[in-house]
């Protein structure tokens, strides 16, 4: 299956200059965890809840701007990505958001790991299936 059929068309947006606390009170209104930040209609960033983490002190959202909170290094994709190299993307790199560009580089979508947890709960092979899990407890020498 391509990404298009996956990800979320109705993006989110924020400009460099707008405040962390602007981007905060979005991310809350809307339910969302990242904000795609666009400069006119290109693509010059991505803002987590986990960058606005990052960036509070002693739980307070800093005054200052989204520039200098937000990933620059973008990692992208095309529509026509599969979902399997998408999933790739996403694990290996530890990130839970990629933008998807069109032909052009313009801005199409947002595939996001609950995009990807919605495919597959309405996957009809595996809604039914029970998770193959085999885990073991671990003693705590072990994990040091």
């Amino acid at each position: 299956m391509i990404v298009d059929k996956v990800m979320t068309r109705r993006l989110v947006t924020i400009s460099a200059t707008d405040s962390v606390k602007d981007a905060f009170n979005i991310m809350q209104a809307l339910d969302c965890r990242h904000l795609l930040v666009t400069e006119g209609k290109d693509l010059v960033g991505i803002i987590s809840d986990r960058d606005l983490l990052a960036s509070s002190n002693n739980s307070s959202i800093p005054d200052i701007e989204v520039n200098r909170v937000m990933t620059t290094n973008i990692l992208t994709c095309t529509q026509s990505c599969l979902v399997g190299d998408i999933i790739d993307i996403m694990l290996n790199n530890k990130i839970d958001a990629l933008p998807v560009m069109g032909p052009s580089s313009e801005l199409r979508g947002i595939v996001t790991s609950s995009d990807l947890l919605e495919l597959l709960k309405n996957s009809e092979d595996l809604t039914n299936s029970i998770l193959p899990i085999n885990f073991q407890f671990l003693e705590k020498q072990t994990l040091i």
